[in-house]
């Protein structure tokens, strides 16, 4: 009798009940005698293509946030799995998971749908710790790795500065002339032109540019040899952490054993007085060595809720620079300028639409010079007046102007959806009638304008952060379940937003 090639062995038909040539796809699957085989068909992505979607998602952050909290929040981000319609990101610290999931989960979620066609759920999780790592919550630590803490104390050489903000390719108009030269006139003269500089406007004016662009300069001149740039939300964290992990005088030579420190989005500060303990120090160490200081927020000092008034008066006592909306000139010149970094041919007519459709955020205007370019190399077309015109979403032959969201029109549209009025909004009643519409009116100023608690609490008749936070999360799960009220009445609003 013949014995057939590649017969199951007694081996195969007792561990997999089946021998392996009766498996057809032999490049799924893994066996190795006594060892049960592996599907590799777990995860959709292998971690190339991870890596891939992860690195497509970040760069549409990057055009839709600042540059601080890009370097803050997602800088140690990692997509670890696709898996069903779950994707798993992972972050360094516990309160940056908490960061991410309440503040840009939906954002996060919008992009992984335009890099992959698929809807996800997104969950974050906190990456695995190295063995020689401190383990465990904080009180079950012995005090000797308690010292040590889940990561490196503040670096004191890194300056952390992005290259590509540079003088060079800032776009100088009237509405931001006075701070470029104040700020030119900081890498002249370091620690006694201006000293400190306070550069203030709306997001997406400029500001972290021209932050990187003083530090890039500092340091190529090599009139400033340690230069530190970083938003306060990291000076927040180090201090927090510092103190936990007990790490004092590593976080004290980190901020304070600088030529120039670059503070972004010091708005932020408010209300920590702690915090604003220690940056006051800070402040009054490099002052009086005659260290430089530029610091950058989105509104005036008088304007950040409840700073203090000695960290009130060293802002004041320079110079404070302010960044207006771009006018029309302004805008053209930033699209023709972007459009050359990019490669993009845009005649005359092209950058005119352009400039009718953007709004007051250079950031946004980059971002529709980018729509650009991508929608033309895609469809392998040149960028004409006509495509440009299709690919900013035409109306008759008019580009339409996006609708500028703001707190006022959400409180309007509300106010029109549930016949009530502010008074009825920001007052105390707790009737269900103006409960549901001021809880929406958190929720969307929440998660469609990206406003902190705190300044929603404040626009809702100084209500504490911790009510804001429940009311967003009523409406959260009212909308997870489909509540009818709920649901159409968000829907309704969105459109009219938009």
């Amino acid at each position: 009798m013949s014995i057939r090639k590649n017969a199951p062995t007694v081996k195969d038909k007792v561990i997999h009940r089946r021998p392996t040539w009766y498996y057809p796809q032999k490049a799924l699957l893994t066996v190795i005698h006594k060892e049960p085989y592996i599907s590799l068909m777990s995860s959709s992505y292998p971690n190339r293509d991870l890596k891939q979607i992860w690195q497509s998602v970040l760069g549409q952050i990057e055009l839709k946030f600042s540059s601080s909290i890009v370097n803050t929040w997602f800088n140690n981000t990692k997509l670890e799995e696709l898996r069903g319609k779950k994707a798993t990101i992972s972050c360094k610290t516990p309160y940056a998971k908490d960061v991410l999931s309440k503040r840009y989960q939906k954002a996060i979620r919008n992009f992984l749908k335009q890099a992959t066609e698929k809807e996800f759920n997104v969950q974050f999780v906190v990456q695995k710790e190295k063995a020689s790592d401190a383990k465990g919550p904080l009180f079950d630590q012995p005090p000797e790795e308690m010292e040590k803490g889940p990561q490196k104390a503040p670096s004191i050489t890194e300056p952390n500065l992005n290259p590509r903000f540079t003088f060079e390719n800032f776009v100088v108009g009237n509405c931001n002339r006075v701070a470029y030269a104040a700020a030119l006139a900081v890498v002249d003269q370091p620690g006694t032109a201006y000293n400190p500089l306070f550069i203030y406007g709306k997001s997406g004016l400029g500001k972290t540019h021209l932050l990187n662009a003083i530090g890039n300069k500092l340091l190529k001149t090599g009139k400033a040899k340690q230069i530190r740039y970083f938003p306060v939300e990291t000076f927040i964290k180090d201090f927090i952490e510092s103190i936990r992990y007990k790490r004092t005088p590593q976080f004290k030579r980190a901020y304070r054993n600088n030529d120039c420190i670059l503070v972004d989005d010091i708005q932020f500060i408010g209300s920590k007085m702690g915090t604003q303990e220690e940056f006051f120090h800070t402040f009054n160490e490099l002052h009086n060595h005659s260290k430089q200081i530029v610091i950058c927020s989105d509104r005036h000092p008088s304007e950040i809720k409840k700073l203090t008034e000695r960290l009130f008066t060293r802002f004041a006592g320079g110079l404070m620079a302010e960044l207006g909306t771009p006018d029309y000139e302004t805008r053209l010149a930033i699209i023709q300028t972007k459009a050359a970094n990019l490669g993009l041919e845009l005649n005359t007519e092209a950058c005119d639409l352009v400039a009718q459709c953007a709004g007051e955020s250079v950031r946004e205007i980059e971002g529709l010079v980018l729509k650009i370019r991508s929608e033309s190399l895609a469809q392998d077309i040149a960028p004409t007046p006509g495509v440009v015109k299709s690919i900013l979403n035409s109306n008759n032959g008019r580009p339409k102007k996006r609708r500028r969201l703001t707190p006022e029109l959400i409180f309007e549209l509300i106010n029109e959806y549930f016949n009530t009025s502010m008074s009825q909004i920001c007052g105390r009643k707790r009737k269900k009638e103006i409960v549901i519409p001021r809880q929406i009116a958190m929720y969307l100023l929440r998660n469609d304008l990206g406003l902190n608690l705190e300044h929603i609490g404040e626009l809702l008749g100084g209500r504490d952060h911790t009510t804001v936070l429940h009311g967003t999360e009523k409406i959260s799960q009212m909308m997870l379940k489909k509540a009818p009220i709920v649901t159409s009445a968000v829907r309704d609003i969105r459109r009219k937003l938009y």
